[in-house]
């Protein structure tokens, strides 16, 4: 009997023993398939972003030589700009990326010490990624135009970051725009009003009437934009 009893007892602990660690196993793949998971998430938020960036920086490029060169337009320099735009648009959105995931440790960050380096950490690495992107497209203009490749390269880095790093401030400055009123006193009702005021703005401009009235200016600013660069090209003919 006390045999039996003794078995009975180990096969209970040996049971007990396996389910613990079959939990333990499970708990561990758990937190491994969590963490795969948001590692792809993060990656695929990030490629996303950079060839968001890539595809608009060289579309603003190609828009930008059509308009400058109204007159003398080709096929190869049309390419070529679109090329440097997309060059200087992936390095910019590697460096945004990869900044913006340092420095995402910021966000738990309370009161006003939180809000400012929010908002310095965005206008930093705003600024670093404006200098890449305006190096990158020196650099290779430059190389096109076979002209040294450092030339203009110093105003362009301070051009770059400045702009960069204006816009990523301003940016900053109105996401945090809740935190900032509330710090300064502000109460939740008046920003709750400002909240509705700014919804109802949104709702208009994305009207149909409105998109009607975007759509026609549109159509009348290209026109206007490639006169102005006609012109502009015929200014430095002459």
């Amino acid at each position: 009997f006390r045999r039996g009893l003794f078995r009975s007892a180990g096969a209970e602990g040996a049971a007990a023993a396996g389910s613990e660690a079959v939990a333990a196993g499970a708990s561990v793949a758990e937190g491994a398939a969590s963490s795969a998971s948001s590692l792809s998430t993060k990656l695929t938020q990030f490629g996303l972003n950079v060839a968001g960036s890539t595809l608009s920086s060289a579309g603003m490029s190609g828009l930008k030589y059509d308009v400058q060169h109204g007159r003398d337009f080709t096929a190869k320099g049309f390419f070529e700009a679109m090329g440097i735009g997309a060059a200087a648009g992936f390095a910019s959105g590697v460096v945004g990326g990869v900044g913006g995931h340092a420095t995402s440790g910021l966000s738990g960050k309370k009161g006003r010490s939180g809000i400012a380096a929010r908002i310095g950490a965005k206008a930093a690495v705003g600024g670093v990624s404006g200098a890449v992107s305006g190096d990158v497209t020196t650099i290779l203009t430059n190389v096109q135009q076979h002209q040294p490749w450092y030339q203009g390269l110093a105003k362009s880095t301070v051009t770059g970051f400045a702009k960069g790093a204006g816009s990523s401030a301003a940016s900053g400055a109105w996401s945090e725009r809740v935190n900032i009123a509330k710090a300064a006193g502000v109460s939740d009702q008046t920003l709750t009003r400002v909240s509705n005021i700014v919804d109802k703005v949104k709702s208009a401009a994305l009207s149909g009437a409105a998109y009607k009235i975007n759509g026609t200016a549109a159509f009348f600013a290209m026109p206007g934009y490639v006169v102005w660069g006609a012109a502009d090209s015929w200014g430095r003919q002459d």
